[in-house]
């Protein structure tokens, strides 16, 4: 099979992902919509990370479609977001978790702003998300401070026994960000033409990260039929398997 007929292949699959994506919408809100149900913080966290990996799927496939091996950025944010996900959501109704997601999330606004002190109104905004967290952590400060506050993704992965995606997905997805790709772009040394052409490797980059994007987004759409009792597994295994 050539390389563009695999890439057609793999967006074939991301179109009913996506079409799958936007039914289970629908239907979740149709309950929230029929019990009056208010989403408490738990929910409201693990729905805004599900909603952020879902447009850093589309960003994913903008880019595979385009062969460029950019796409790989955006799976290092759909694995990371999917780990904090799985860990926060590990216990339906802790929402101490999902404080804790949020602090972290807020915790790098603040290093932000301690960092620009030239930034303007640096101040203001510095006390404003100190404050957030301060509520945030209310009644787990010592907890937070010694354990939680500087926690890394490896830890809780660890946690959530997701250390395989960590491992596996994680850390290929850093690659390009942590220059681990550079060798691809180098020319040469009897290279006398410089283009801006895309490297070789581009396309199959565009691979990695839609067969290992695919896969994340069925699992995401798991743990949303499993949370809202969608009843819908025999739908995503058939896609899993034809990826």
């Amino acid at each position: 099979m050539s390389k563009k007929k695999k890439l057609q292949n793999y967006l074939k699959l991301v179109a009913e992902v996506c079409s799958l994506a936007e039914y289970f919408t629908k239907k979740i809100s149709s309950q929230l919509q029929t019990s009056h149900h208010m989403l408490d913080l738990q929910e409201r966290l693990l729905i805004g990370l599900a909603l952020k990996m879902y447009h850093a799927f589309e960003s994913l496939v903008e880019d595979a479609k385009r062969e460029s091996a950019e796409a790989i950025h955006h799976l290092k944010t759909l694995v990371e977001s999917f780990i904090y996900l799985y860990w926060a959501g590990e216990k339906r109704g802790d929402n101490k978790k999902a404080r804790i997601v949020l602090a972290k999330a807020y915790n790098e606004k603040v290093k932000f702003f301690k960092s620009n002190p030239d930034y303007p109104d640096q101040k203001s905004y510095l006390q404003d998300w100190e404050s957030v967290i301060k509520e945030l952590t209310k009644g787990i400060e010592d907890e937070w401070k010694k354990k939680l506050k500087n926690k890394k993704i490896l830890e809780l992965a660890k946690e959530a026994k997701m250390e395989s995606y960590y491992h596996r997905v994680y850390r290929l997805a850093c690659e390009s960000a942590h220059v681990t790709d550079l060798v691809e772009y180098m020319p040469l040394p009897s290279a006398f033409t410089i283009t801006l052409d895309r490297p070789k490797t581009s396309i199959s980059w565009s691979h990695v990260a839609l067969y290992y994007g695919l896969h994340i987004m069925c699992d995401l759409l798991h743990e949303c039929s499993e949370f809202y009792r969608l009843q819908l597994d025999q739908k995503i295994s058939n896609i899993r398997t034809r990826i």
